[in-house]
């Protein structure tokens, strides 16, 4: 079902619903500048300078190799059909050559097509329209080589991360558990309600967060 509510049951129809519907999804999104602005005046949070060099280093072979051992096996791979297992195996063969690669993305801002490409199947959510594409989650998958770069960058923030996160968000983040939110929301409905007090407990979730990030500011935000 298109936008306009039109069914269609060609696979062109289909074809092109979907990709009308993600292309308004993931497409630029409008933010306020000044709202922006305001919010970059008080964020006070920030990495060290020591941090900043451990961060900001030359990838290393031992980088890569962690981020493999980290990464499951028995995965379906990318498009280029190469599963973890193939890298670990021939590690000793490929891991300096790979490293270079990355190194030279680093260099020029710019990841090779290979590593900016995905398969993408969308599954259904189970509930909802069928018909009605938002009901379907988009299950993307990418070449190793990919996620190998992603997990070392990951592997390099995490043990930093938490210094530049506030203490609200919960999830995610080393040394705190999503489980904190309930322990509070407890806490003060039993501080309100020993003390007589009245409380306004507003919950908002906004349907598809992530993919309607607005990306200039969220670059903003990681230089800030």
């Amino acid at each position: 079902m298109d936008s306009h509510g039109t069914t269609h049951t060609t696979t062109e129809g289909i074809r092109d619903s979907v990709h009308d519907f993600y292309s308004d999804l993931y497409g630029p999104k409008v933010s306020d500048n000044a709202t922006g602005n305001f919010f970059m005046q008080h964020l006070q949070l920030s990495l060290s300078e020591e941090d900043k060099e451990v961060l900001e280093g030359d990838l290393v072979l031992a980088d890569l190799k962690r981020a493999i051992l980290s990464l499951p096996k028995g995965r379906s791979p990318g498009s280029d059909g190469i599963p973890v297992e193939l890298y670990a195996t021939f590690w000793d063969l490929v891991g300096s050559d790979l490293l270079e690669v990355f190194r030279c993305s680093m260099r020029e801002g710019l990841l090779p097509n290979s590593l900016r490409g995905g398969c993408i199947r969308l599954i259904y959510k189970k509930k909802g329209d069928r018909a009605d594409v938002k009901n379907w989650r988009p299950i993307s998958l990418l070449n190793v080589d990919f996620k190998i770069l992603s997990k070392t960058l990951f592997l390099r923030l995490r043990p930093v991360v938490s210094t530049v996160v506030e203490s609200d968000q919960t999830c995610g983040i080393p040394g705190r558990k999503i489980s904190d939110n309930l322990c509070f929301v407890r806490d003060v409905l039993s501080y309100v309600k020993d003390r007589g007090l009245s409380l306004c407990l507003l919950n908002l979730d906004q349907e598809k967060a992530f993919d309607r990030l607005n990306h200039s500011f969220m670059f903003q935000v990681l230089k800030h």
